[in-house]
């Protein structure tokens, strides 16, 4: 190999070496404008219900009554805060219209029916474009077993979670569900050794109304 032929094996090289590290960036620009992007939609969206809700102190007495007593009548929850039971029904009526009251609800308890384990899944992908963040979103969340589905801003991933009846079970999920969905590129999941709380209520404070502000 002559000298011209090195130098121009040499600058194809540094080329292609520069090309990768531009895709490298580029790719790394788009996840963070994306997590920028979801977590602006998040705020716009969070303070945007509570606009549409218009939420004062007693609406957040009414839903704290709810979720501590989601079994009771409108007229028992009329009766434990305090008001007549057609002005609690309106209040109820207008907090399920503004999206602040989606449905009611009973909890299972999963180990009852035999669901005794529980595992977060982080999931990355190979690509990051738009086409591919949707098939494995709505894949994602089509699978029975998985009960929560969120982006997570700090790994540029997904975190799943997921139920199993046991071990046998969750590695069929792992291997004909999880490891399959479209898309994905590295996959890893810690298994839930001991559950110390899980609740589905949310923290109704006064520090809510201060976010209408």
């Amino acid at each position: 190999m002559n000298v011209s032929t090195l130098e121009v094996v040499e600058t194809s090289l540094s080329m292609e070496k520069s090309y990768e590290c531009a895709c490298e960036k580029a790719v790394l620009i788009n996840r963070q404008m994306m997590i920028f992007v979801h977590k602006i939609c998040v705020k716009s969206t969070l303070e945007t219900l509570l606009m549409q809700a218009d939420l004062d102190a007693m609406d957040l007495t009414l839903l704290r009554a709810l979720q501590e007593h989601p079994d009771a009548s409108a007229s028992e929850i009329a009766d434990a805060v305090n008001l007549s039971q057609s002005a609690c029904w309106r209040r109820m009526a207008r907090l399920r219209d503004a999206g602040v009251i989606k449905r009611r609800a009973y909890v299972l308890d999963r180990r009852a029916l035999g669901y005794g384990i529980v595992a977060f899944v982080r999931v990355k992908l190979g690509s990051y474009s738009t086409d591919a963040l949707q098939r494995f979103e709505r894949a994602a969340a089509a699978l029975p077993h998985v009960q929560e589905l969120q982006l997570i801003s700090a790994e540029n991933a997904y975190r799943l979670r997921v139920v199993a009846r046991s071990m046998e079970d969750y590695e069929y999920l792992f291997r004909h569900s999880i490891a399959t969905l479209p898309g994905v590129k590295d996959v890893l999941a810690s298994l839930v050794v001991s559950e110390i709380k899980y609740t589905t209520d949310l923290p109704l404070t006064e520090a809510l109304l201060a976010a209408k502000t």
